[in-house]
């Protein structure tokens, strides 16, 4: 801790800081256009400068460490001329259309030439301006509004790891843009950089001339798309969702999300079911949805042996009243579901250890059957960070090296990862894994060889106890299905089945296959309307988790994260829980106790491990010499939201273009 005087006032910071930082710890304010907390400092808009007493001239706060005994000045007349003065000259050449950007309200250039700035101009020559370039898919660039601060060029070289921006020209021709043409990539996270901008010269195109800020509400929710979930801003005008923003979490997102969490939201007014359906001499006719839940309860109680299919995409209190269902009517009542990997069904819940907190201990990372960059970009960028700042050692046992950072390639079978556990291959010459604190990052896939969770995990914490892992799941609550035991769905269960209910499907090729021979009735419960549907016997529609009713999801951390009530914009369209209470005619008081026990987070396990007894997968290892593969190969199309997502879907196919022309 040193002693440092701001404003004639004595504090105590720490000594690693600089001056910016020491007075955003203490409470006091520095305007600036190119510091952000998550890139690295460039201090080149200058507007942080603070006076220095026994300095000639200010300083860049961002760029000056603290010291002993230093005597700071935030407002003295010298600072507020200076800066006075930078803001004039960055809008010596922006453009006056406020009342037409999307940034108008939210723009920190208008915030800070209101407090900071003049209202007269010594410039009377003709504004430049500069040519609009295609950044990304997603980004609308209007480059003449453009301060340089760098924030995007910085972004896009340290986090989104493809770094095809960069400052083109010198002087007054200078100029954000790419370097190469050809090289235009999407990064998966190059939504972020909208946020970034200070200005509006990077904006959403999906969010283009569609509201103010005044005129939107917000309410905080989690993105569902992948395994991580992020925490986001789900901001809507009216009845309509207009934009998703990320919420700022430390520990688990830091300030970014990727770019289907950011630009899915269309999803909810995609190819939704808002009436219910039934099959009447083979056609599906229209009706009301209260007729078909009548015909459905009928039917239900009429049936010998009911499958439910359901995704690892639903709520964790859909999950436990399935269960208490398929315990209720003993075995009329099977729970399957066909979009996860059910490989540990004891799992032990650590919110203390996370995939950062692995991560900063670690020295040494070995990637096996998977492309992180597919599977979480935005854990991507972390592994990318400490990859820049310490250069760690990464290793891979994976069939795509398309990822950005250098990883060394061991082999794509079984083999190689065993011989690296049994220590019979070297990851590095003439050291060991006992001298390392190694980190393996697993993929989904990885489980598909006949590999089970626990025992892989048991023998790495073994014979390498300084080592940590991690799975890497796709789905949104991954994590609860392997927590209830929850089997997988498998061919014979659609043979023996006279009745087979189908929750949240998407199409899917495993579902569509078992389901060509139509031996059974099928009912489906959804909220978008797929192939599924249309051969179902009884459609009815439900709302999203996003809609209605208060939902909990574990992450890939197995830290539980609960979604309130938000967005009733069909308020007539049941929710998932009440059809299910309305066909078997349940009892909603042991659904109130399951969300009151959800609710403290200290508890869930010990109400777990109280009511249910959990299932155990078989403990055989039967290894398959299959090589390692991704477990998606397509970024946007990963989950039922996005799928589902007309923004995503274009995104996906401009994507696909690209690389087959730089191919």
């Amino acid at each position: 801790m040193v002693k440092i005087e701001i404003n004639a006032i004595d504090v105590l910071v720490k000594t690693n800081l600089s001056v910016l930082e020491a007075c955003k710890v203490v409470g006091r304010f520095l305007p600036r256009f190119c510091y952000h907390e998550t890139l690295s400092v460039s201090g080149n808009c200058r507007m942080c400068l603070v006076e220095i007493q026994g300095l000639a001239k200010p300083m860049t706060a961002c760029a000056l460490p603290v010291l002993a005994n230093m005597k700071i000045w935030l407002h003295s007349p010298m600072v507020r001329k200076a800066r006075e003065n930078i803001i004039e000259a960055l809008l010596i050449h922006h453009p006056l259309d406020c009342p037409i950007c999307d940034q108008g309200g939210e723009c920190d250039l208008q915030d800070q030439a209101s407090r900071f700035g003049t209202d007269r101009t010594r410039s009377f020559f003709n504004k430049r301006s500069v040519v609009d370039k295609n950044f990304s898919f997603f980004i609308l660039g209007i480059m003449t509004r453009c301060i340089h601060c760098t924030r995007c060029v910085r972004f896009t070289s340290e986090l989104s790891c493809k770094g095809f921006l960069g400052t083109l020209n010198r002087g007054v021709a200078t100029e954000i843009g790419n370097y190469h043409t050809f090289f235009n990539q999407e990064t998966f996270l190059s939504g972020n950089i909208i946020d970034l901008c200070p200005v509006g010269a990077l904006t959403s195109k999906s969010y283009n001339f569609k509201a103010r800020p005044w005129e939107l509400k917000s309410v905080e929710s989690i993105d569902l798309t992948d395994g991580l979930g992020c925490n986001i801003y789900i901001n809507f005008k009216e009845t309509e969702i207009v934009r998703i923003l990320p919420k700022i979490n430390a520990n688990l997102n830091g300030s970014f999300i990727s770019d289907k969490a950011r630009f899915f939201f269309d999803a909810l007014s995609t190819y939704r079911v808002f009436s219910g359906y039934m099959a009447i001499n083979n056609t599906l006719v229209k009706t009301s949805k209260i007729r078909v839940l009548e015909e459905l309860e009928q039917f239900i109680f009429s049936v010998t042996f009911t499958v439910v299919v359901i995704s690892a995409e639903n709520a964790y209190e859909l999950f436990l009243l399935l269960k208490h269902l398929s315990y209720k009517f003993a075995y009329s009542l099977q729970i399957k579901t066909i979009s996860t990997l059910i490989t540990n069904s004891n799992i032990k819940i650590d919110n203390s250890v996370s995939f950062l907190n692995n991560l900063n201990i670690a020295n040494l990372v070995v990637l096996i059957s998977l492309n992180l960059q597919l599977e979480n970009s935005v854990l991507n960028s972390k592994l990318r960070q400490k990859f820049l700042l310490e250069n760690i050692s990464i290793f891979g046992v994976i069939n795509s090296l398309n990822i950005d950072y250098p990883v060394t390639f061991l082999n794509f079978s079984s083999n190689s990862f065993i011989n690296i556990l049994s220590g019979k291959s070297q990851l590095l010459p003439g050291y060991t894994l006992l001298q390392f604190k190694p980190f393996f990052i697993f993929g989904e896939s990885f489980y598909l060889r006949g590999f089970n969770s626990e025992l892989i995990g048991g023998f790495i914490k073994k014979y390498i106890p300084t080592s940590r892992y991690i799975t890497i799941r796709l789905l949104s609550n991954n994590f609860g299905l392997e927590k209830l035991a929850i089997k997988q769905i498998v061919t014979k269960d659609f043979s023996i089945s006279n009745f087979i209910l189908l929750v949240n499907l998407i199409d899917t090729f495993q579902i569509a296959r078992c389901l060509m021979q139509k031996k059974s009735v099928y009912a489906s419960i959804c909220s978008f309307g797929s192939k599924l549907a249309r051969i179902s016997n009884f459609i009815i529609p439900v709302s999203t988790v996003f809609e209605q009713g208060s939902h909990t999801f574990f992450n890939l951390e197995g830290r539980p994260q609960q979604i309130n009530s938000q967005l009733s914009f069909n308020s007539s369209v049941f929710s998932i829980l009440n059809v299910f209470k309305f066909c078997y005619k349940y009892s909603c008081c042991f659904l109130e106790m399951i969300i009151c026990n959800i609710k403290k987070e200290n508890n869930v396990l010990l109400f777990l491990s109280k009511t249910f007894n959990v299932l155990r997968v078989n403990d055989v290892l039967k290894i398959s010499t299959y090589p390692f593969k991704n477990s998606i190969t397509d970024f946007f199309l990963s989950s039922v939201f996005t799928q589902t997502s007309k923004i995503l879907a274009a995104g996906s196919q401009h994507v696909r273009k690209i690389n087959i022309n730089v191919v």
